[in-house]
């Protein structure tokens, strides 16, 4: 009976339930979202946190596309389909604006650097993010 209540909801959606307690610290989900203008952590990773040293750019994407969903899921009030469109243009415009420098700096750090910072910034404004 309870399963029926989620029918046709994405699975996307359903797995950011189990992703959202891990980020607040509740299981092995946590995960350090991508935000423009922020800093690596300076503690050791969590267990089950992201690795995109080796990721390919669809994975990269795919990382920045789900960080940018539980960021807005907890801060929106939105429809959920309103800022998922919102964060997969996100996801994709700053990947497609990123030189490979940037890329790979991202993809050490899992933070965008110093230049590559405006381009987020200016894909979270044009794709209409807070």
């Amino acid at each position: 009976m309870a399963m029926q209540a989620f029918r046709g909801w994405p699975v996307r959606v359903l797995m950011l339930g189990a992703i959202l307690a891990g980020v607040a610290g509740l299981g092995p989900f946590a995960i350090e979202p991508a935000r423009a203008g922020a800093t690596p952590p300076q503690s050791a990773p969590v267990a089950g946190a992201v690795d995109l040293r080796d990721a390919s750019p669809e994975t990269v994407r795919t990382h920045i596309l789900d960080s940018c969903v539980i960021r807005e899921w907890g801060t929106s009030r939105d429809n959920t389909d309103s800022y998922a469109e919102r964060c997969a243009c996100f996801a994709r415009k700053i990947t497609q604006a990123l030189t490979a420098d940037e890329f790979d700096a991202f993809r050490r750090a899992g933070v965008f650097n110093a230049t590559a910072r405006p381009k987020a910034e200016a894909a979270q404004a044009e794709c209409k993010l807070k």
